[in-house]
C-alpha cells in the first residue's frame, strides 16, 4: 500500500473524530507539559523522572490514537492508565532495542570524538597554518558519522511498530514484540519512510500556524502510522493462514 492510499485510510478514520480527537491531544499536551513543569522544580533527578516516564506515557498516546483508528470507544485519561499498566514493559521494549542498537550507536559515538578531535588539533595553536593528520581525521570521523547515522536510521525503522505490537499483545514477552517488530518491518522499511517523508509539507504549512496545525498535524500522522501497521500485521497474518491451509 502506498503512502497516498495510506493517508486516506488515516483520514477516513478520522472523519467525524477529529473534534475529540484533538481535544484530547490538548489534554495530553497539557497534562505531560504540567508533569514536565513540576519535574523541572526538582534539582537533579526532576529531568530522570521525565525521562523515565516519557516512554510509558507515548505508549498511552499511541494506544488511545489505536482505539480512536478503530473506531473503539475511549475516554480522555484512559492514557494514564495505559502508562501504569505498560510501565514495566514498555521500558523492557527500550532495553532490547538499545541491546540491538548497540553497535552503530558505539560507532556514531566514536565517530563525534574522532571528529572533536580532528577539530581540536586544527583549532591548536602550534598546529600550523594547515595540519594534513587533523584534516584527515576530521575526514574520516565525519564519514563515520555519516555512515552510523544512516546505518542507525535503517535499523532503528526496525522497530517503529513496537508500541503497537506491545498494546496488541499484552501477553508477549518484550523481546519477542521487539523480534516481530524486526519481523513485519523487513522489508516495509522504506514504505514506512516514504509515507513519513509525505508529511514534510503538512509540517512546513503547520510552522507557518505558529504550531496551532500540529493540533491536526500530529494525530494525522499518528493515525497514519497505526494504519501502516495494521495494513501490514494483517498482511502477515494473512500470509500465515495460507501457509497452514497449503
Amino acid at each position: 500500500m502506498t503512502a497516498k492510499e495510506t493517508r486516506a485510510q488515516a483520514r477516513e478514520a478520522l472523519t467525524g473524530q477529529w473534534g475529540k480527537t484533538i481535544l484530547f491531544l490538548i489534554i495530553y499536551s497539557i497534562i505531560t507539559a504540567v508533569i514536565s513543569l513540576v519535574l523541572k522544580f526538582i534539582p537533579f533527578i526532576g529531568s530522570a523522572i521525565e525521562l523515565i516516564i516519557s516512554i510509558p506515557l507515548s505508549i498511552g498516546l499511541t494506544a488511545t490514537f489505536m482505539k480512536i483508528k478503530r473506531k473503539e470507544q475511549f475516554e480522555y485519561f484512559d492514557f494514564i492508565n495505559t502508562s501504569i499498566e505498560m510501565f514495566g514493559k514498555s521500558w523492557g521494549i527500550v532495553g532490547h532495542i538499545i541491546v540491538k542498537m548497540l553497535i552503530p550507536v558505539i560507532l556514531l559515538i566514536i565517530s563525534i570524538v574522532i571528529i572533536s578531535a580532528g577539530f581540536i588539533m586544527l583549532a591548536a595553536k602550534e598546529a600550523g597554518p594547515v595540519n594534513i593528520g587533523a584534516v584527515l581525521i576530521t575526514t574520516v570521523g565525519i564519514i563515520l558519522y555519516i555512515i552510523s547515522i544512516i546505518w542507525t536510521m535503517i535499523k532503528g525503522y526496525l522497530y517503529a511498530i513496537t508500541s503497537q505490537l506491545l498494546i496488541d499483545n499484552e501477553n508477549m514477552t518484550t523481546l519477542d514484540i521487539v523480534e516481530k517488530s524486526e519481523t513485519l518491518m523487513n522489508g516495509n522499511r522504506m514504505k514506512f519512510f516514504f509515507l513519513n517523508l509525505s508529511f514534510i509539507g503538512w509540517a512546513i504549512l503547520a510552522a507557518f500556524t505558529f504550531g496551532i496545525g500540529l493540533l491536526w498535524l500530529i494525530p494525522y500522522i499518528a493515525i497514519s502510522g497505526i494504519c501502516f501497521y495494521d495494513n501490514i500485521a494483517n498482511d502477515s497474518k494473512n500470509i500465515e493462514v495460507e501457509e497452514i491451509s497449503e
